[in-house]
């Protein structure tokens, strides 16, 4: 009977899901045994991932999710999936402001910023896959790179290969 009621519930679930919801999906099977439902998540992730790095599930995730989708989307230029990013560590840094504000007399820590939520992201980002305009408009303004990393990746993007790479930085020039 528990074998046939699993069944059915990741039936439903992959009945049900699409590019907006697909991240909660994540969220889900990554806390618990996630069921039948991976074929259908990597289909999404390969078939919709615009939609998926624009939604507000996406925006929502957990740190683990928004590892996930970055392995598995195809299909979707890097600077979606750059803005994308960005909008998660914003509201990150928005969450981590009020959870703050809440514990008011219990400060033990300092408060995450941008660049300390995005780093770890940051070499699965291929910005070598970007416009030189895509990156100075989008990553560059967010003022999280170290030293002159900005400038040998845009460097590399105007002409490949000229400069040093920073080692962290994804090799990758090719769309996902």
């Amino acid at each position: 009977m528990i074998p046939d009621l699993k069944r059915i519930c990741s039936e439903y679930i992959v009945s049900h899901v699409n590019a907006r919801n697909v991240c909660r999906l994540v969220d889900y099977a990554s806390i618990s045994d996630g069921g039948h439902v991976h074929e259908a998540v990597v289909s999404i992730l390969e078939n919709n991932a615009v939609a998926v790095v624009s939604s507000d599930s996406f925006i929502d995730a957990l740190q683990s999710t928004i590892e996930y989708v970055l392995m598995n989307i195809r299909g979707v230029p890097e600077s979606c999936v750059a803005r994308g990013l960005h909008e998660w560590a914003r509201a990150q840094v928005i969450k981590s402001l009020t959870l703050y504000k809440e514990d008011d007399d219990q400060r033990t820590s300092p408060l995450p910023d941008m660049k300390t939520i995005l780093t770890p992201f940051l070499p699965h980002v291929r910005f070598l896959a970007m416009t030189p305009r895509e990156f100075v408009l989008g990553p560059v303004t967010w003022n999280i790179f170290e030293g002159r990393d900005d400038f040998a990746i845009l460097c590399n993007l105007v002409s490949p290969e000229s400069v040093p790479l920073p080692g962290w930085v994804c090799k990758l020039s090719s769309e996902r």
